[in-house]
């Protein structure tokens, strides 16, 4: 400044001495101390460059710094020398939202990071687990996280990466729910020594299933493990008009168990009466010189085979074939 009389001398980079102009700081509304490191730099800039950055920097200065507080203004200064040095400015952080959280999944969705992204880093870690790291492109701002384990807590970053570098993380937390039990318990096909039970899924991703039971008041149960297909299972071997408690407990792929789904069931006393009678309704179709085929209702009752009996219709030899009715 040719009308400034006061020029203190400082160290520039490199070990060269630099004059900074304490007038120019005046017109800057900035005090000499707060700016010293970031003036110098500025001066040691090369001589082509520094008429442009100065002034570039004033027009920024008179219309953000008119009266701002020290830190507002330390804070503006070191983002200037950021970006000249080819650094990440300090953008501010968009906000991260969770939602439609279960026992292994939630839904992110996040603000668009200002500026050129490259990509989103996604960053999470149970309470009790390892952290997982996953990828997306820069203009995607929603995903589905799933595989996650059931009641436990979340830390969730979301990190934009630009050119230089990564920017500033939009944080959340999550508390997943406990795993669902098995749902809708119903007995059927009672008879003195067996029952059937059956069950509605809980959720899709159940891994296996624990099929318990017992006589009612035993605390010993029996157990046999079914596989992720099987909702029924009939229970053989059992004491004629007792009562017996059934649990179904399922597995999941993380070994987190659901609470119990509780029935109960009593044995019959004596066998159900069986009702009897003829096949109904008898017909012959597909008539050939060499054969035919007959076709009839059902029988009540629990049918275990049926005899057929033909002769020709003009006498002669009586033939019989019976089938076995499944």
């Amino acid at each position: 400044c040719l009308r400034c009389t006061d020029r203190p001398v400082c160290s520039g980079a490199g070990g060269s001495r630099v004059k900074v102009s304490s007038c120019s700081l005046r017109r800057l509304n900035i005090r000499q101390p707060e700016v010293a490191r970031a003036a110098i730099l500025f001066m040691a800039a090369p001589r082509h460059r520094r008429v442009s950055g100065r002034f570039r920097r004033q027009r920024v200065a008179n219309k953000v710094l008119s009266k701002p507080a020290v830190s507002e203004r330390r804070d503006i200064w070191k983002n200037m020398w950021h970006g000249r040095a080819g650094l990440i400015p300090e953008l501010p952080a968009g906000v991260l939202r969770i939602s439609d959280v279960t026992h292994s999944a939630m839904k992110l969705k996040w603000d668009a990071a200002p500026g050129n992204v490259r990509k989103y880093i996604l960053t999470y870690k149970p309470d009790e687990g390892d952290a997982k790291e996953m990828e997306v492109n820069g203009d995607i701002t929603s995903l589905d996280l799933g595989s996650l384990m059931s009641q436990s807590e979340y830390d969730v970053a979301v990190t934009p990466v630009y050119d230089q570098g990564p920017g500033t993380p939009m944080l959340g937390q999550a508390i997943t729910d406990v795993v669902p039990a098995p749902k809708d318990l119903r007995t059927s096909e009672v008879t003195q020594t067996s029952f059937r039970v059956t069950w509605a899924v809980g959720a899709p991703d159940v891994a296996m299933y624990r099929l318990g039971w017992a006589k009612k008041g035993n605390p010993n149960y029996e157990h046999a493990i079914l596989s992720n297909d099987d909702t029924t299972h009939v229970l053989e071997g059992l004491d004629i008009d007792t009562d017996y408690d059934v649990t179904v407990t399922a597995i999941y792929p993380d070994e987190s168990e659901s609470e119990d789904l509780i029935g109960h069931e009593r044995t019959l006393l004596k066998a159900p009466a069986v009702s009897t009678g003829p096949p109904t309704d008898l017909v012959v179709i597909n008539a050939t010189t060499t054969s035919l085929t007959p076709k009839w209702g059902h029988a009540p009752g629990p049918v275990q085979n049926y005899k057929i009996t033909y002769q020709p219709s003009a006498g002669g030899k009586t033939l019989t074939v019976s089938l076995t009715y499944i």
